[in-house]
């Protein structure tokens, strides 16, 4: 681990998985939020209503989803998902510069895909997710923490050494947290892992 200069963070976003919502989510920033003074967390809904119950959320339907038409799934949500962040940038008053994504499941997804796109975020935490396009621009000094449990059913764990080798390729800060029997979900040893990440990012020293 190196130092790097003092990084301002002012905004953090979670993202939460499909078939959820942002309250889901809500318990953990409030807990993260308790160790940074001055950072704002929030958790907001993903922006259309899930398949299978109009009470939950997604940020992109699931329905028929095979691994050659995922990317263009992503792809088409990307202008809803930037919305909804934006808005968040907008009411906490700071920049995408200042404002870091923490992103589970389908979330981490949606966040990596705007990485990949070239929104400029102060870091990216990866939460249980698969990556639908590689980056092809280069992102040097990205901070970028991947964590994902080796028991995950829903999303292998080699989705996450796909992330890890996809950025580290274009010149990305990241490293792959591996959690031992971790299922798909956010679990102590995941939150943990994500605090301090999140730490590293707000205190100015990142993963190197």
């Amino acid at each position: 681990m190196t130092g790097s200069p003092a990084r301002r963070v002012d905004l953090v976003v979670l993202l939460h998985g499909v078939g959820a919502c942002g309250e889901n989510l809500a318990p953990l920033g409030r807990a993260w939020a308790r160790r940074f003074d001055g950072v704002h967390f929030t958790a907001p809904d993903a922006p259309f209503t899930f398949d299978d119950d109009p009470a939950l959320r997604q940020w992109y339907s699931l329905t028929g989803v095979m691994p050659e038409n995922r990317a263009g799934r992503v792809t088409a949500a990307a202008a809803a998902f930037d919305a909804v962040i934006d808005a968040e940038i907008a009411r906490a008053r700071t920049t995408t510069e200042r404002t870091m994504l923490v992103g589970f499941s389908q979330g981490g997804s949606m966040a990596l895909d705007a990485v990949v796109r070239g929104r400029g975020f102060a870091g990216l935490l990866a939460l249980s997710t698969r990556l639908a396009t590689a980056p092809s621009r280069r992102l040097d000094g990205l901070p970028l923490r991947v964590v994902h449990g080796d028991a995950d059913g829903a999303v292998p764990f080699h989705e996450g050494e796909r992330i890890r080798d996809a950025f580290a390729a274009v010149g990305a800060r990241v490293d792959l947290v591996r959690i031992p029997r971790g299922d798909h979900g956010i679990g102590p040893a995941t939150a943990r892992a994500g605090l301090a990440f999140l730490r590293e990012i707000v205190e100015g020293t990142v993963v190197g």
